[in-house]
């Protein structure tokens, strides 16, 4: 059923709303042009500057992508509740220091980090290596979904969202990792 939060069989992308315009239409079709990009596990990745695209924090956001980890981690380092440790940084919204929210995989999980200088982190559960995975983050009335491979696999209250005026500066997709 289109709307449940769970891709299904007709389903092209199903991020838990009838919202359209957020990637994922109200009829559960992945909405706009995709693309494959491929990085080599470290330093590559893509970055796309709100001078070039306007970026705001909202509300109701949502972002996916397929993704497909070939170690536990690349070699970068990315701040956890912990302290900094070992990571793979799959896609962040935001500047890190500022506001952000973004996926990446350390200690053998996928995880979803959201707030300012102190994150909050959400374990989606364990990282699925050398197979292609769907990850999905739903933003929602103050709180945060997590999705795998079509599944909710962590959520949590959001103790911190910006005001929807404020501007996300950057998207970053691919290993780009600044805690060291």
């Amino acid at each position: 059923r289109c709307g449940n939060g769970r891709t299904e069989k007709a389903e092209q992308c199903d991020d838990g709303n009838g919202v359209s315009s957020d990637g994922c239409s109200s009829g559960c079709k992945v909405e706009g042009g995709c693309t494959s990009l491929t990085f080599n596990g470290t330093t590559a990745h893509v970055v796309a500057k709100a001078k070039t695209v306007p970026f705001a924090f909202m509300g109701r956001m949502s972002w996916h992508g397929w993704f497909r980890l070939d170690s536990a981690t690349s070699g970068g380092t990315c701040k956890t509740a912990a302290g900094v440790a070992a990571c793979s940084e799959l896609f962040s919204y935001g500047v890190e220091g500022e506001f952000r929210l973004g996926v990446r995989s350390t200690g053998g999980k996928f995880w979803i980090s959201a707030g300012n200088v102190n994150l909050q982190h959400i374990d989606l559960g364990p990282a699925l290596l050398k197979e292609w995975v769907h990850l999905a983050v739903v933003v929602q009335d103050g709180s945060v979904r997590g999705y795998v491979n079509g599944r909710v696999t962590g959520q949590a209250a959001l103790t911190t969202w910006p005001a929807a005026t404020t501007t996300a500066k950057t998207l970053t997709i691919g290993g780009r990792h600044s805690a060291a």
